[in-house]
């Protein structure tokens, strides 16, 4: 008997992995101008790194879950 059993692709995570390194430096910057003034800048660009690293982090979950899920199934 042959089996077809598909491989789980690794996610490429260098476009997001760019985006959570902008958004690390762009902070940094702001906070070294000074807080006063940026506040409200920093408080989003936070936000947008939090929602980019659980975005990476659900990805790289799934990853593993599906790549489990295969070897389960290839073992049947």
């Amino acid at each position: 008997n042959q089996y077809n059993i598909q491989e789980v692709k690794e996610p490429d995570f260098k476009e997001i992995d760019g985006k959570i390194e902008y958004e690390k430096s762009f902070i940094e910057k702001l906070e070294t101008q000074g807080k006063s003034g940026n506040i409200e800048i920093i408080a989003r660009a936070k936000q947008r790194l939090e929602k980019l690293l659980n975005e990476k982090q659900n990805e790289q979950a799934n990853y593993e879950k599906n790549k489990v899920e295969r070897e389960n199934e290839s073992y049947k």
